[in-house]
């Protein structure tokens, strides 16, 4: 039982760490700084081109990465009840399955950056430049600030 609550452990761990990342860069304004001196946010050449890139970057895979962050953490647990020890599962049986489990779980998260550099390759040349059809979109004015916090509560 005490392997099976380490990997239902560790297998909740990346689970929430990906609900984790989506919640933050979701809500999180990082600021671009060129030359890769930034800690925290979505890495690769293409997002770092510049500020338009970046900021497209982790807003998008964050708003990607939230809702597989919410199934994942439920389905994280359901998918571990089969190894239950309860049922009779050998040791063997229960590392193989946690093993998958955690499989799914970080082929999930390049299945995320897969989607998100696509995403960054149609809107934006290889120079970081916007591809026409995909307008920046527009710098929000008190007046539009006013308006999304009374449509959000």
């Amino acid at each position: 039982m005490a392997l099976w609550l380490t990997l239902l452990g560790t297998n909740l761990f990346v689970a929430g760490i990906v609900l984790g990342i989506g919640i933050f860069m979701t809500k999180a304004k990082l600021a671009y700084r060129p030359g890769g001196t930034q800690w925290v946010g979505y890495r690769t050449p293409m997002s770092e081109k510049n500020a338009d890139t970046w900021e497209f970057a982790n807003r998008y895979f964050g708003r990607k990465a939230l809702p597989v962050g919410l199934v994942a953490v439920p389905a994280t647990v359901i998918a571990m009840l089969p190894a239950l020890p309860a049922f009779g599962r050998s040791e063997t049986f229960v590392n193989s399955w946690g093993l998958v489990v955690t499989a799914v779980l970080v082929v999930a998260l390049f299945v995320l950056v897969f989607v998100t550099e696509r995403a960054l390759r149609t809107t934006f040349t290889r120079q970081g430049t916007r591809r026409s059809g995909h307008p920046r979109p527009a710098a929000p004015t008190s007046r539009n600030r006013q308006a999304t916090r009374r449509t959000r509560r």
